[in-house]
């Protein structure tokens, strides 16, 4: 187990928490994923001019980092639920200029926002990395704004690349941003948004999943209402895996014979340790896909066959 203090429990109710999608294959468990359901990225020739700071509605008081996702001026940052669709932004880029934008969606469950920069000329996108292969103790680099001599690289270090926090599951990094930023591999493929920080004794930074953000992100910008996986568990942690606690009467995982006190070791045939690495598979998949889940019961190996269905609002 990579977490360690007090005993926590996940309902898996949310879209961005909802545990119930992804075929398992139990016989040879890895974390590889496909790229994320999105369409082909372009490579950035420098990956930091992809970062940009995002200002909505002109206060100041909402703004974030965030990074271009295509050209024709789509940015994806982490803001606040109280953003909404068709409000003025400005989003600011590599060099200084500041462009005028509109958001165009928000996820009001993890917070990922859209805006489209009207003239997106010279924009350059991001790469988006598979945030599946994070693994903890990773170096990471953490771009803090627009390139420049302002917005130099930190360097960092990956605790936990799949801690809940609330109904999500995130990448918990040693570092922590006041202002956000976009976590990244070296060479610039991007992981993760980091939408919140702690400082004090113990200092970190929680970003979304790139995958997460990416398939919220494109249901946006398609003019969807955000769906977020359902799978109808309550988890907690426990030793070989995560252990249902409870399942959701009338749901997916009931349906398919999942019963309190199951032990569930693989989800899409990833590794499952614990309820965050269940939580951080389910949450960038599709709802209406089929899958596999690996589990014990009473000591003995089973597998179940689970579609997600859409979390309940």
């Amino acid at each position: 187990m990579r977490r360690t203090g007090g005993r926590w429990i996940a309902v898996l109710a949310l879209g961005a928490v909802a545990a119930g999608c992804g075929p398992a294959e139990p016989a040879s468990p890895d974390r590889s994923l496909p790229p994320p359901p999105t369409a082909t990225r372009q490579v950035a020739a420098d990956p930091w001019h992809a970062v940009v700071a995002v200002e909505v509605g002109g206060s100041g008081l909402t703004r974030g980092l965030g990074m271009v996702l295509d050209e024709g001026g789509h940015v994806v940052t982490g803001l606040s639920a109280d953003v909404a669709a068709g409000q003025p932004a400005t989003v600011t880029v590599a060099g200084g200029a500041t462009l005028d934008a509109e958001v165009v969606g928000v996820d009001s469950r993890t917070g990922v926002t859209v805006v489209r920069v009207s003239d997106p000329t010279g924009l350059v996108p991001a790469t988006l990395g598979d945030s599946h292969l994070v693994a903890a103790g990773d170096e990471v680099v953490v771009a803090t704004g627009p390139a420049g001599p302002a917005a130099e690289p930190l360097s960092g270090t990956v605790r936990d690349p799949s801690v809940l926090v609330g109904a999500v599951s995130m990448i918990e990094i040693d570092v922590a941003p006041r202002g956000g930023g976009v976590v990244a591999t070296d060479d610039g493929a991007a992981l993760g948004l980091i939408v919140s920080s702690a400082t004090g004794g113990r200092e970190a930074g929680f970003a979304l999943p790139v995958t997460l953000v990416a398939r919220v992100a494109d249901q946006l910008i398609a003019g969807e209402p955000p769906s977020h996986p359902y799978l109808g568990l309550v988890l907690e942690p426990g030793p070989g895996g995560a252990v249902v606690r409870q399942v959701v009467a009338g749901g997916p995982a009931e349906q398919a014979g999942l019963r309190p006190g199951d032990v569930v070791t693989a989800l899409d045939g990833r590794v499952v340790e614990d309820p965050g690495d269940l939580v951080a598979v389910v949450q960038s998949l599709d709802v209406g896909r089929e899958v596999a889940v690996a589990f014990t019961r009473d000591g003995a190996e089973r597998e179940a066959r689970v579609t997600a269905v859409a979390a309940p609002d």
